[in-house]
Order: C-alpha cells, then sequence, then structure tokens
C-alpha cells in the first residue's frame, strides 16, 4: 500500500524573531533595471520591426500582384512598405514591452494585468 502525499509531514521553517520584523525584500526582477528596459525595448523592435517588414512585404504585393516584370517602381514601393511597416510596428511593440516592464517592477507580480 502506497502512502498519500497527504500523510506525509511537511516540515515549515522557522522563522526568527530578526526575520519577522525586518522590511520584506523585493525579488531582483521586480527591481526596477535600465539595462533590463532596454532588452525588453530591442527585443521588442526586433521582433516588431520582423513582423512589419513581412507585413509590409506582403501589403507591396497584394498591391501590384506578382509578375514576372520587375521594375524599379514596384521595388522602391515594396521597400518603402517594408520600411514604413518595420517602424510602425516595431515602435509599437518596443513601448508596450517597455510599459509592459514598466508595470510589472512597479506592482511587483507578472500576470495579465501588466498587459492591460
Amino acid at each position: 500500500m502506497v502512502a498519500s502525499w497527504d500523510d506525509v509531514p511537511v516540515e515549515r521553517p522557522k522563522e526568527t524573531p530578526a526575520a519577522a520584523g525586518s522590511a520584506q525584500v523585493r525579488p531582483a526582477e521586480f527591481i526596477f533595471d535600465f539595462g533590463r528596459l532596454g532588452n525588453r525595448m530591442l527585443f521588442g523592435v526586433v521582433l516588431g520591426g520582423a513582423c512589419g517588414t513581412a507585413y509590409g512585404a506582403t501589403d507591396a504585393i497584394r498591391e501590384h500582384g506578382l509578375s514576372a516584370l520587375m521594375d524599379a517602381g514596384k521595388v522602391r514601393r515594396t521597400m518603402v512598405q517594408c520600411r514604413t511597416g518595420l517602424v510602425v510596428f516595431g515602435g509599437f511593440f518596443s513601448a508596450f514591452q517597455g510599459v509592459k516592464y514598466l508595470a510589472a517592477t512597479a506592482r511587483g507580480v507578472h500576470d495579465p494585468g501588466n498587459t492591460v
């Protein structure tokens, strides 16, 4: 017969008097750091830039269609739309990641409330 996990006694750590009166220390992941903020925002630029470039290319191809003839005007228009998508999506994703990091460090928890 196997004992249930409920039957196993649990030893709780004893609280020392010094620890009981001291202030609670926040975990390192919730302490604000400009380096972490920069890394999160850079991640947003890279991810958003890739998505925006793909979106711009898809939009440009849909606009002028796929044809064997590629002239300078089509290539230029495709590059302009890719660049616009990169800037818009990269900027939005970067701002989103920055605000999400600031909310997580201010609130001290990781939950969906940080993204609202």
